[in-house]
């Protein structure tokens, strides 16, 4: 890391851009120095493709070209066959005015669905299922009111014995 910037002593003389070793006194690109790096063994790590991501007249895409890439087809055909499938979507509103406000429509708006629709009647059966399960709830109410009605009572008579025998102690012990 050292070696990519420029000394005290040289950036005090005045060069103030980073220095760029290169290994085999060539080749600015990253593969061909890890290439010069691997020596020997860099055809080991070589494939067909290694070069179809660079573009050099800058006529194609990053894969290609639009050609065969790996045994598939990157582009051409298939991105043919993409854009006749899903044609472009024009995003330029005409009716939309500076700011946000719509202008000039053609024909006002429409719903094409009703959002009233008629109540449908009920059936015999489930008629009769809604009377008998609101008898049971009035009946289960009755039960309940009677029960708490039954616990108040009992509260207030606990209590009225609790203060009946504290004020009985508290004459015994005076």
């Amino acid at each position: 890391m050292a070696d990519r910037f420029p000394s005290l002593e040289d950036f005090n003389e005045g060069q103030t851009e980073p220095v760029t070793a290169r290994i085999d006194g060539g080749g600015d690109d990253f593969l061909s120095r890890e290439r010069a790096l691997l020596g020997d063994d860099a055809a080991q790590f070589a494939s067909a493709g290694d070069n179809k991501a660079t573009i050099e007249d800058g006529d194609g895409d990053l894969l290609g070209d639009g050609g065969n890439y790996g045994g598939e087809l990157a582009g051409g055909e298939e991105l043919a066959g993409f854009e006749s499938s899903y044609p472009a979507v024009d995003t330029q509103n005409q009716h939309v005015g500076p700011g946000g406000t719509i202008t000039g429509a053609g024909t006002p708006f429409q719903p094409s669905y009703s959002s009233y629709a008629p109540p449908e009647e009920e059936s015999e059966p489930v008629r009769q299922w809604r009377e008998r399960r609101d008898l049971q709830l009035a009946e289960r109410e009755k039960i309940s009111a009677s029960k708490k009605e039954e616990t108040i009572k009992a509260a207030r008579q606990n209590l009225d014995d609790f203060y009946e025998n504290y004020s009985q102690k508290t004459e015994k012990n005076k």
